[in-house]
């Protein structure tokens, strides 16, 4: 109740203001709003502590060193191989563009040796507008849909990721299908732009595939990143092997503002710098720094330029949703999409 209502202040306050009518209510509304959440920063905003292990330079910049057994990781790889091999076919013969984001993508495209990136699960976007299709050929090739999905016939058909299962042998990963990559509300981005942006996979076995251009994939991270609360221990290093290579700055930062993530890139930046990461631009850094009352809402929130980043347990709820507020650009666009994310979610629950 506490969520919606701060979500109803803000949408409100923000029509109040844009429409140039009773402003003053709006601005009172916006000052009640804010007052509110400081008071669930207050209350919960940091209850727990949640200490991530502080991975050395070294660990960052090579990859050997975050894997403890390299036989294991190979014999891993040889079976998600053939699991890619598997989805790559799939896709290739409905006609369907996927793409290997993240992990998976990043093993085959920036690591010195793929079996090097574990990983648990394997992230693919596709176009919005063949999912459904994309679903079927995956469940056609053998993968199975989470338990969890199939009593989500409305927020289900809304949300950027379906989860699916594919196996090989006694091993099994999760596929998250994404047609977007934020969680909850999706920015406006270019996705179309994005696939043709993307360049094939030198894998043979991968030709089914494609991955991201080096500039988009370090957004991708990033977007990832954030919405983890930077909590997720390999996304460091990817983000160095990745600004290790010879990105376009001025186009990174030109693509960051126009998906709306420049916050977001900003404490990213700090935070390796934190690392003592040997890839940060400098001048990248000031470029994205926010204005100082987001800077200040970020503050209380989140230890910008220290490791970890936040000391709140990593968990979803209304508490993540409001952590998540001084990371979006768009904060009008988030807090909509979560009220209308929240009646999807009721009409799962009373759908029959």
């Amino acid at each position: 109740f506490l969520l919606y209502g701060i979500t109803v202040l803000f949408t409100v306050s923000a029509i109040a203001i844009y429409i140039g009518r009773r402003w003053q209510v709006g601005v009172a509304l916006l000052i009640v709003s804010l007052g509110v959440l400081a008071m669930v920063r207050l209350m919960g905003g940091r209850i727990g502590m949640h200490e991530t292990p502080h991975p050395s330079y070294g660990e960052l910049s090579d990859p050997a060193a975050r894997v403890t057994d390299e036989r294991r990781a190979l014999a891993e790889y040889a079976l998600r191989e053939r699991a890619l091999k598997q989805l790559g076919e799939a896709f290739a013969a409905a006609g369907i563009p996927a793409m290997l984001v993240k992990g998976a993508g990043l093993a085959e495209t920036v690591y010195p040796k793929p079996w090097l990136r574990e990983m648990g699960d394997i992230d693919i976007l596709v176009p919005r507008a063949e999912r459904s299709r994309a679903i079927e050929a995956l469940v056609d090739a053998g993968c199975d849909l989470l338990e969890s999905e199939r009593g989500r016939r409305v927020s289900g058909e809304a949300a950027g990721t379906r989860q699916l299962v594919v196996r090989v042998g006694e091993l099994g990963w999760e596929i998250d299908l994404h047609t977007r990559l934020d969680k909850v509300v999706g920015r406006d981005i270019d996705y179309e732009a994005v696939f043709e942006r993307a360049r094939p996979i030198d894998d043979p076995a991968l030709e089914g595939f494609v991955v991201p251009s080096s500039e988009d994939h370090v957004l991708f991270l990033i977007i990832h990143a954030a919405a983890a609360e930077f909590g997720h221990a390999a996304t460091w290093g990817d983000l160095e092997l990745l600004l290790a290579r010879e990105l376009d700055l001025e186009l990174l930062l030109d693509r960051a503002r126009r998906w709306r993530l420049t916050t977001s890139l900003y404490v990213v930046l700090r935070t390796l710098q934190a690392l003592d990461s040997q890839q940060v631009p400098a001048d990248l850094i000031v470029e994205s720094a926010p204005a100082w009352p987001r800077r200040t809402l970020l503050g209380r929130l989140y230890r910008v330029g220290q490791f970890p980043v936040t000391l709140a347990p990593r968990e979803l709820g209304w508490r993540w949703v409001v952590r998540q507020l001084p990371l979006r650009d768009d904060a009008l666009r988030w807090c909509f999409g979560v009220m209308v994310y929240g009646f999807r979610r009721v009409a799962d629950r009373v759908s029959p």
